[in-house]
């Protein structure tokens, strides 16, 4: 080995260790600018939908400070996706704790068209789905509901004088129309 060859390594490794230093920088500025993004996006779902959704551990500061600024109670904060598999325990026996989270987060995805108030038809119609179809019944459901009202996740339950439940998974202005409105809908024919 001459000596050309040993500085030709020595320049290798310094280039290297140049490079490699770039790319942690590089990473740990896009780690900061993801958090940045993550931090915004969640502070918008807190202030739009009275939620947190923290699956990410590592940002739990944040996920308090957001939790704090919103007034945001500890019972609304979602920390891991429930899956319908997860609702069945060996495929058979029911999770009422995990039914009841799927729920929540099922009528979450929808609030833009629900408004987040739905009578136990419809939250049974929306959560009846995928391998959950016919292996939970509309009484499942309401024990899952009430699971949720019982640990403060939803603001309300209220049995119409048709005897209907009506569940309000957000907190809303809840009036004597909405009521109305609601009584009158299951008069219909296909309760619109």
């Amino acid at each position: 080995m001459g000596l050309r060859d040993i500085e030709d390594r020595a320049k290798m490794r310094e280039l290297m260790k140049k490079k490699a230093a770039e790319l942690r920088m590089h990473r740990l500025e896009t780690e900061t600018a993801i958090t940045k993004m993550t931090k915004e996006k969640l502070a918008d779902i807190a202030k739009k939908h009275g939620v947190i959704l923290a699956l990410d551990p590592d940002m739990q500061d944040i996920v308090e400070e957001i939790r704090k600024k919103y007034n945001i109670p500890k019972e609304r904060i979602i920390r891991e996706q429930i899956t319908e598999g997860d609702v069945l325990k060996s495929g058979r026996k029911i999770i009422y704790k995990n039914l009841a989270m799927f729920t929540y987060q099922r009528i979450m995805l929808e609030k833009t068209e629900t408004g987040g108030l739905l009578t136990l038809p419809d939250v049974f119609d929306r959560v009846n789905t995928g391998i959950l179809k016919n292996r939970i019944t509309i009484g499942d459901v309401e024990r899952a509901i009430k699971i949720l009202k019982k640990d403060n996740v939803i603001p309300e339950i209220n049995r119409l004088p048709s005897g209907i439940l009506a569940i309000s998974f957000f907190p809303v202005q809840y009036t004597q129309d909405q009521t109305a409105v609601l009584q009158l809908s299951f008069l219909l024919p296909d309760h619109c």
